[in-house]
């Protein structure tokens, strides 16, 4: 019989959280979450095309070791689609830090199905280098998207056979994704586990489960920002994460005169504008850099608080896109 094994893992989140800066957001078991994260996307490395996914190693390899040595982050993202999980591990391992001094997140590519993310999650522990810790573990998994990727598009980004990439797997595939998710929770190999780019709908299909995401990863910034679906997460103890906070593919909202002018009176820059805003409603962040110096910027976010006034300028300079990330 399996036994619920959590509460085995290494109590790491007090000292995670009181030896840093950044303030942590509470999820369930007593896991607690760093609020600024630092992705490991080949799409935070602009001379990196778009297959090209040794040059996004190097470049992940390099930034997450700045991150945690050099600026004092806490909090990496990963994800099978990245294919940046060794460099990550890797990249922790060069910086010294006790396994505990580090928040891990990783994803799982889509609604799978049951074996198929068990499977996921060991070769992500494996991938990462954990294998060699006594109770080897990740901090936070989640389920990337509620689609699946075509087989034939795995790894590739062009062609019409993949336009889109995605297909809708069905409900019954998330439900069995869900499962295994749990499962792994139970099992103690992850100490948290979540969703990525669901909206309340695909939330719905889940909420009979006993285990409810403790994170719902979504793109978020001023230009695109779901309210609804933040109440709702708000209303059933989800915690939103936002990735691209920033700005999307299409519009930046580092540019516009509304932040701006608040960055100006501030004496800050435009970015910790924007992350600020997004702090401010509980929503976490993920940014995305190899720039030691924008790194530490993006952790100075807490010096300075907008007004609701100011919050309620941003909200409106919301633009309506879908991208996934």
């Amino acid at each position: 019989m399996l036994r619920l094994c959590w509460l085995m893992l290494p109590a790491v989140a007090a000292k995670l959280c009181s030896n840093s800066s950044i303030p942590c957001v509470q999820l369930p078991h007593g896991v607690q979450m760093p609020m600024v994260a630092l992705g490991s996307w080949r799409g935070s490395y602009k001379d990196c095309a778009n297959n090209n996914y040794s040059c996004a190693q190097e470049h992940a390899r390099r930034a997450v070791q700045s991150w945690f040595q050099s600026v004092g982050g806490t909090h990496v993202d990963a994800a099978n689609d990245y294919r940046t999980q060794v460099q990550v591990g890797e990249a922790l391992k060069a910086s010294g830090l006790a396994r505990g001094e580090a928040f891990v997140t990783t994803k799982c590519p889509g609604a799978i199905g049951y074996n198929a993310t068990l499977q996921c999650i060991e070769d992500n522990i494996q991938m990462l280098g954990f294998y060699g810790e006594e109770k080897p573990y990740i901090d936070l998994v989640l389920v990337h998207f509620p689609f699946a990727i075509k087989p034939e598009c795995n790894g590739i980004t062009g062609g019409s056979e993949c336009e889109p990439p995605y297909y809708d797997p069905g409900s019954e595939a998330r439900r069995e994704t869900w499962a295994a998710m749990e499962l792994a929770l139970r099992m103690g190999r992850v100490r948290a586990v979540g969703v990525s780019n669901y909206e309340v709908k695909h939330l719905m299909e889940i909420s009979d489960f006993a285990e409810k995401p403790a994170v719902n990863q979504v793109e978020w910034h001023p230009y695109h920002h779901d309210d609804q679906l933040k109440a709702f997460c708000d209303a059933h103890g989800i915690a939103v994460e936002a990735w691209s906070p920033l700005s999307g593919q299409n519009a930046s909202a580092l540019s516009d005169p509304t932040v701006k002018e608040l960055a100006l009176k501030y004496s800050v820059s435009t970015a910790q504008v924007v992350l600020r805003w997004s702090l401010q409603q509980n929503v976490s962040v993920m940014v995305g850099t190899e720039k030691v110096e924008h790194m530490k910027t993006d952790l100075e976010l807490f010096s300075f608080q907008l007004s609701a006034s100011e919050m309620q300028s941003i909200s409106k300079l919301s633009l309506s896109r879908e991208i996934f990330v």
